[in-house]
């Protein structure tokens, strides 16, 4: 461990103060700007944290061993019928997602998911190996030889 200090002006410091763990290569530095008694306070107090505060768990993904996979730029954000919605996926190296597994990547969000998903549209999915489209907003997921409605947006998932 090792620092460095310069005088701000009359009554304050600026201290870096840099910890080396020689076995692993790795270097850390801490900083701080004040009176001598703060800025060294402030730099014990980040140098505890670091190394004395429990880490955060490990996120759990939600879903092992599955993958988003990415449409054909033509075909995003266009409905397709809902028929066809499977062939599509197929074609990807793919299945259509379950209900569940659509609702799962709306609730975490597209930066974990690497899809979003649009609520109130309707979504091709396959439930006990029938076609369904599925809208969130309205909490409806029914089989699409039951509905009026005959296209929805198609997202593909792989199992891995």
């Amino acid at each position: 461990m090792y620092g460095v200090y310069s005088f701000v002006n009359a009554d304050r410091i600026s201290l870096t103060v840099n910890v080396v763990n020689n076995e692993r290569n790795e270097q850390r530095s801490f900083a701080a700007i004040g009176q001598p008694q703060a800025a060294v306070k402030s730099v014990a107090a980040q140098i505890f944290d670091t190394f004395q505060r429990p880490s955060s768990p490990t996120f759990i993904n939600p879903l092992p061993g599955r993958t988003w996979l990415a449409l054909p730029s033509a075909q995003m954000g266009r409905e397709l019928n809902a028929s066809l919605g499977a062939a599509m996926c197929v074609t990807q190296g793919g299945r259509l997602p379950s209900r569940e597994e659509i609702e799962i990547a709306y609730a975490f969000g597209e930066y974990f998911s690497s899809v979003r998903i649009n609520p109130s549209s309707h979504y091709v999915v396959e439930e006990d190996g029938e076609v369904m489209l599925l809208n969130i907003n309205q909490n409806q997921c029914v089989p699409e030889k039951n509905t009026s409605i005959d296209k929805g947006l198609v997202v593909c998932i792989k199992d891995n």
